[in-house]
């Protein structure tokens, strides 16, 4: 910056640099600001969840494991039914997590290999 030649042009440029120094501070406030609210506890978990549900990978694997639930419960009832002892529940529960590991895993490579389907589930 060139030096002032007068007491006027002095004090124009003083004031001109406060203005510029209030104008940073409150730039810096308001990223300071910014950057507290982004890093709480609360925000953090948030943008977690969303980057973690956003991914394909995990749409996918939430996909497969509902599918395996229900192929499991459904088989479950067919051969058990819903009133029995304690014998059959106990085979019934043992078939029920042997089915849903089936089907899940099925269904995971099924929509690993198939673009298409992939695509579907991430809509």
């Amino acid at each position: 910056m060139k030096a002032p030649h007068n007491t006027e042009t002095l004090s124009l440029a003083i004031l001109m640099l406060e203005k510029k120094r209030e104008l940073y501070f409150q730039v810096l406030k308001n990223n300071l600001e910014n950057s507290y609210k982004s890093l709480q506890p609360v925000n953090l978990v948030k943008s977690g969840i969303k980057e973690l549900v956003g991914s394909p990978e995990v749409k996918q694997g939430i996909f497969s494991n509902l599918v395996g639930l229900a192929g499991g419960f459904i088989t479950k009832q067919m051969i058990i039914g819903p009133a029995a002892g304690m014998i059959r529940n106990s085979i019934g529960t043992v078939l029920q997590i042997i089915m849903t590991n089936l089907v899940s895993r099925k269904t995971a490579s099924l929509v690993a290999n198939d673009p298409e389907t992939l695509i579907s589930i991430n809509k």
